[in-house]
């Protein structure tokens, strides 16, 4: 439920948080899956630098800042 609407938050199909506290994971993952990409963007770099997320909004689209590597080496974002 999106507590700024009490409607059910359909933006975002799926969420995961990873991190050093298992619990904080748990709750950021339903603020990410909340909150959207743009949100979660600002939010995670500023409060919780020391924690990825990943999640796939309605469109199928990855937004994650997780840093991984294509296979020829190359930086992907």
């Amino acid at each position: 439920i999106d507590p700024t609407t009490l409607k059910p938050a359909n933006h975002v199909v799926g969420s995961t948080v990873i991190g050093p506290s298992a619990a904080t994971c748990d709750v950021l993952s339903t603020a990410v899956f909340v909150m959207g990409p743009s949100r979660t963007r600002e939010i995670m770099a500023r409060h919780y630098p020391q924690y990825r997320y990943w999640m796939v909004d309605a469109g199928n689209r990855v937004t994650t800042n997780i840093k991984t590597e294509n296979p020829k080496g190359k930086p992907r974002t």
